[in-house]
């Protein structure tokens, strides 16, 4: 026995098949998603020159819930897929939740491994710590799609983030990638 439960693993893949086209297209109020445009970017350094950008959706007041989700968008460490930033925070707002997305730095940019890991963990310890709308701390999750999938795992490893939501997982196809987001994902 492994040690690994499979349920975790089944919901990740169940999300990945429900949303291929992107969570904007699924609206759980079955109306339009109106969401108020996003407040200004949050510089977050951590010593470097280069800093990763943090872009706050707030919730609208009548409908928000106290949890906060961060967005990694997904692209390869190479760029950031935008429909997967922007998109998935309206959707997310549309539950109830603040979405915050996250533009960490890039590998090809000269931030290799692990800067966008560190923009993460900068980007769940700013969230917690400012709280601009009304936030309940422990309800502070991730969605990632492909490399957002790849940092949340390390960000799981390290015990940061109360819920996850793998939408797309690339490397989910190779054993060692099925074992990581397994690991990630067990409580």
């Amino acid at each position: 026995a492994c040690g690994y439960r499979p349920a975790p693993v089944i919901a990740a893949l169940l999300v990945s098949l429900v949303l291929p086209q992107g969570p904007s297209d699924l609206d759980p109020l079955d109306r339009p998603i109106l969401a108020p445009a996003p407040s200004a970017a949050i510089e977050l350094r951590d010593g470097e020159s280069a800093a990763a950008r943090l872009v706050p959706y707030d919730a609208p007041w009548e409908s928000a819930n106290g949890g906060a989700v961060l967005v990694l968008p997904g692209g390869g460490y190479g760029h950031l897929a935008r429909h997967e930033g922007e998109d998935y925070a309206r959707w997310l707002n549309a539950l109830g939740f603040a979405a915050y997305v996250l533009e960490y730095r890039l590998g090809n940019a000269g931030h290799p491994h692990p800067a966008p890991v560190r923009d993460a963990a900068m980007a769940l310890a700013w969230i917690r710590a400012e709280r601009r709308a009304p936030i309940d701390v422990e309800r502070v999750g991730v969605i990632g799609s492909s490399a957002g999938v790849s940092l949340f795992t390390y960000l799981k490893r390290i015990g940061q983030i109360d819920f996850v939501i793998a939408v797309l997982y690339v490397v989910m196809l190779s054993s060692i990638g099925l074992l990581m987001l397994a690991e990630s994902l067990r409580t």
